[in-house]
């Protein structure tokens, strides 16, 4: 699954770099994301968000439309995701949580904040959110995006507890003949809505 994030990163890293910005069209990285979730079951989110007019220069164009892939404001910021019968949807990231989260301090956004702070890739311990109408438990996976030592956004993916879960019982089933247990323990799991 890192691998996924990796590759959303490097894809888009290399575009960026390129000022290609037909391959940075936001129609066409937003079903590139999509693409990638139809292509791995193990992951529940692809996503990507662009810091304001820093890639393609359009937030205004796009300012106070409803479009599945830009925030109010007019920012990139689609995230696909898998609902628990498997059906794909998008929708715009929500950053006003994440804005409400930095005026206020709160440490609810570092699935978004995290790799724009620290300018590295970050794993976010499991939390809740809705998908799709359903509350999910899982983890986030997320990258910034940056060129020429410039921040331009960040990219991500979702990833179930379902999935952790058969990670830690594949580990725990190579470690000592198959008698090792492993468990996944999580504290204060909700958070509101991505």
């Amino acid at each position: 699954s890192f691998s996924v994030a990796l590759g959303i990163r490097a894809t888009l890293e290399t575009f960026i770099q390129s000022n290609d910005l037909d391959a940075l069209n936001r129609e066409r990285v937003s079903t590139y994301l999509k693409g990638l979730l139809e292509h791995d079951k193990t992951i529940m989110g692809t996503y990507v968000s662009w810091t304001k007019n820093s890639v393609d220069n359009l937030d205004s164009e796009f300012a106070g439309k409803k479009t599945e892939h830009s925030f109010k404001d007019g920012r990139f910021a689609p995230y696909w995701n898998r609902g628990g019968d498997g059906t794909l949807a998008v929708r715009p990231l929500n950053l006003q949580d994440v804005d409400d989260d930095v005026v206020s301090g709160s440490s609810d956004s570092d699935w978004f904040l995290c790799p724009l702070n620290t300018k590295h890739s970050c794993i976010v311990e499991p939390y809740s959110w809705d998908v799709q109408g359903k509350l999910t438990l899982g983890t986030s996976i997320t990258l910034p995006l940056i060129v020429s030592n410039k921040l331009y956004g960040m990219a991500g993916i979702d990833i179930g507890l379902n999935i952790l879960q058969q990670y830690a019982k594949q580990a725990s089933d190579q470690l000592y003949d198959g008698q090792s247990l492993s468990l996944i323990h999580i504290s204060e799991p909700t958070r509101p809505e991505r």
